[in-house]
């Protein structure tokens, strides 16, 4: 079993190379949401235990995002949770959302010119009850692409937690996923950036 560091915290990026990150917002209520709606972040990180070897393994983005969206519905049923939906239009917002942090090279809900998740949903043109979304930043070489490993370190986050299983009550009923992969120009070392987006039209 491997230890990995998972982070709420974007600013702690760059001095912790190699090692996972996930951050988790939540909107709710009308088209207009304000910044204020979003939850406050864990203060501290959560160190949590994966299987190195996950249970299905892709060198495909693609694929990948359906290992993402089949683990997580798997989790919620479980759970008593109702399985989720996958939107296609919701999953080419969360894609372009991972490709633009990696052609810019950030990682958080807000863009560098202040763009919020309510504000991507708005260009999108989608209407939306509520709204939440997850993110992950692996760096580092890995045989497969990350992606079982990544929802286990969702679900081992409270706060992204929330998010995964509902837990607020939403009555979130869709999925989008996306990922995008390139190099770290900090490191040069392969870097994945993922969206998960929750939605309740």
């Amino acid at each position: 079993m491997n230890p990995m560091s998972y982070d709420s915290h974007p600013t702690r990026l760059c001095c912790l190379a190699l090692l996972p990150f996930i951050i988790a917002a939540m909107i709710i209520g009308c088209e207009d949401a304000k910044d204020d709606d979003l939850p406050a972040e864990p203060e501290s990180p959560l160190v949590v235990t994966t299987d190195p070897t996950p249970l299905l393994v892709t060198t495909n983005p693609t694929q990948a995002e359906a290992i993402i969206f089949s683990r997580t519905n798997a989790i919620r049923v479980a759970r008593g949770r109702p399985p989720l939906e996958l939107d296609d239009g919701l999953s080419e917002v969360a894609r372009a959302y991972s490709q633009l942090m990696l052609a810019r090279n950030f990682f958080s809900h807000v863009t560098p010119d202040g763009k919020t998740l309510s504000d991507r949903f708005a260009d999108a043109q989608i209407r939306f009850r509520a709204i939440a979304e997850n993110l992950a930043r692996y760096e580092g070489v890995f045989q497969a692409i990350p992606a079982a490993e990544v929802v286990e370190g969702w679900l081992n986050s409270p706060g992204h937690r929330v998010n995964l299983l509902d837990e607020k009550g939403f009555g979130f009923t869709h999925i989008g996923i996306g990922i995008a992969i390139g190099k770290s120009p900090d490191s040069s070392q392969p870097v994945y950036y993922y969206t998960q987006l929750f939605w309740l039209p």
